[in-house]
Parts: C-alpha cells; structure tokens; sequence
C-alpha cells in the first residue's frame, strides 16, 4: 500500500512537471511569434529561431536537472560527466586536477542545432565551447580570384574547443564554426576563462 502510494505521488508529480514545462514552452513560442511578427523578422530566421527554441526546451537535460541541486552536487556531477574530456582538451593538457575542477564548475552545457552558425570570421569572441557530442565544420574564407565564399577546411568532434584561440590570445575569431550535427557543447564565458586563466 505505501509502495504504491509512492509511485502514484512520483507519478503525478513527474506529469504535473511535464504539464508546466510544456506550458512554458508555449508561452516561450508564442513570445517568439509574436516578437517575429511584430519585428518583421524574415520567415526562414523565425522558423530558425523557433526550430531553436524547441530543440532547448527537448534537451533541457543536465542543466535543467542540475538546476535545483545546490553548488557542491553540481559540481560533482558535472565532473563525472565531463573531467575526464576536459583533460583531453588539448590547450587543457597537463593541467592541475584543480585546474579542471574549476573549469568543470565553470561551464553550462547547451545544445545547438545543424546548420546554425556558432562563431563567425572576425567575431569578438565572448565564450568557448568544448564539443561534448557531435560536430562542428571549420569554414575559411576562399579568395576572391578562386570564387570566393566559404569553404570546408575540416570537421572537429568530441573534446575540440571552439573559439578558445581567440578569447584566450584576445584577438578576432580567425574562421566560421558552423554545426554540423545536432550538438552539445560546454559554454566558458570571457569571465570565467580569465578567472580560470589567473589561478
């Protein structure tokens, strides 16, 4: 009997949270919508933006799950799951058990969508992303006498960090990062990189 009390209060509990989180998406499409609408944003950018806001809401996974532990948990999770491709990093190689801790501590995974362009050429570049699960192409500038455009110069997976050449030397983005695959990444931003940086 209190066995089965307990899985009906789980039970409605998980439906209730399901109820709430599709609530909320809906409201977040019809914003979209509406600012898509009132904006005169162009079709195809709306139906991105939107394509985006559902792929969030689906893989609201580790963060969201994360979210209501406190630091110290957080913490130990995020480095179960990812210390040990931290330290594959290379620009992260040989670096202090503490050195990866807070790094770990320091990220937020996201999920970013085929086709979406993550980093341009010349961008001022305010966060890196460590490629957790699927790829990204690295697109270079073809010359203009060659018939300009970008072009493919290769394809970078699990562990690669994106634009952390340019936070880290304080230059320009050198080239496009376009996803590739349905992928996720952890986000350092500029602060936490130069706090990770200075220890």
């Amino acid at each position: 009997m209190v066995l089965s009390s307990y899985f009906i209060a789980s039970i409605t509990i998980f439906m209730t949270k399901g109820d709430e989180e599709t609530s909320e998406y809906r409201a977040e499409a019809a914003f979209v919508n509406e600012f898509v609408t009132k904006r005169n944003v162009p079709k195809q950018l709306g139906k991105t933006i939107l394509q985006y806001l559902q792929l969030q809401h689906k893989s609201r996974g580790t963060t969201a799950l994360l979210a209501s532990f406190p630091a110290a948990v957080k913490t130990q999770v995020r480095e179960v799951l990812h210390a040990s491709m931290i330290k594959q990093v290379t620009l992260f190689r040989g670096t202090s058990e503490f050195f990866t801790k807070t790094i770990v501590s320091s990220c937020e995974e996201e999920t970013f969508m085929a086709g979406m362009t993550l980093l341009s050429e010349f961008d001022v570049v305010q966060e890196c992303y460590i490629l957790v699960e699927g790829e990204a192409e690295v697109l270079v500038r073809v010359p203009v006498d060659v018939g300009g455009g970008l072009e493919v110069a290769g394809r970078l997976g699990f562990g690669a960090l994106l634009g952390g050449e340019a936070l880290l030397c304080g230059q320009l983005q050198p080239w496009t990062i376009r996803i590739a695959t349905t992928t996720t990444a952890l986000k350092l931003g500029q602060a936490e990189f130069d706090y990770i940086a200075n220890k």
